[in-house]
């Protein structure tokens, strides 16, 4: 009679540990990057999605193709920093800019500046990243591709930069984290950069993956512990969910 006892409540056991463990999982592996849910929220990849069309529109799906994915390694950058002020920049109040775009002159002749704030001369990757922003006004306000007056432009500049190979250091530069000490003090400080989260930026990177038929992507190893995270869960969001999200037509 007992042993029958014992049966019947093996199943109710094993149900427990099944859901303790199923409960687990689902705390545990968010933590780990292996979460399946996606990292945006749906109005942000549908922008994302819209927003990878848009400059395919404007330069041309080749450009985007053929793209080279820019590292920071030596192989890139192989001159020497010294954080000299080989660029152009200013000092003083920036109003929350990291940079700035201005345009003038007539119609015979239009001149074009980009400039950085002089505090970013002492961090390259995010001077980098100010620099791709900057130049992609160029490209878009400057080329006549767009309006000063566009609602997102600023937002869609930023998704330039990963459409045109820039991506891990606008997407290293969203969130940047860092430490300081001295004799008397010890902490840490976030600053964030330009119009686009850490989330929409992993989501973005994994769009252009995607778009480009690439399967090992090497360069993911650049990217910060955050975004890379986020770019992982939204690959694999992609790879089940490819009825949701349209492609863009092939080149001829």
């Amino acid at each position: 009679m007992q042993d029958q006892i014992r049966s019947r409540e093996l199943p109710l056991v094993f149900l427990g540990m099944f859901k303790e463990r199923f409960w687990l999982t689902k705390l545990l592996l968010p933590m780990f990057g292996f979460s399946s849910k996606l990292p945006v929220t749906d109005e942000q990849r549908q922008w994302v999605d819209e927003g990878f069309s848009r400059p395919e529109q404007m330069l041309g799906r080749r450009r985007m193709l053929e793209a080279v994915v820019i590292l920071p390694t030596a192989e890139y950058f192989p001159d020497p920093y010294d954080k000299s002020q080989a660029v152009p920049y200013w000092y003083g109040n920036s109003g929350g800019c990291a940079g700035f775009y201005s345009r003038d002159g007539t119609a015979d002749e239009t001149r074009m500046l980009v400039a950085v704030l002089s505090t970013q001369l002492k961090d390259p990757p995010t001077l980098v990243a100010t620099m791709a922003h900057e130049l992609g006004h160029v490209i878009l306000l400057g080329g006549g591709l767009l309006k000063p007056t566009t609602p997102d432009h600023e937002p869609l500049t930023d998704l330039l930069s990963v459409f045109l190979g820039f991506g891990i250091f606008n997407a290293n530069s969203a969130g940047r984290f860092k430490q300081y000490q001295d004799e008397t003090r010890y902490g840490w400080s976030m600053h964030r950069l330009g119009y686009l989260a850490e989330e929409v930026y992993g989501y973005a990177l994994a769009k252009f993956v995607v778009e480009r038929g690439e399967e090992n992507v090497d360069w993911a190893k650049h990217l910060s512990t955050n975004v890379q995270s986020y770019f992982k869960r939204s690959r694999s969001w992609l790879a089940r969910n490819k009825f949701q999200v349209t492609l863009a037509k092939p080149i001829d």
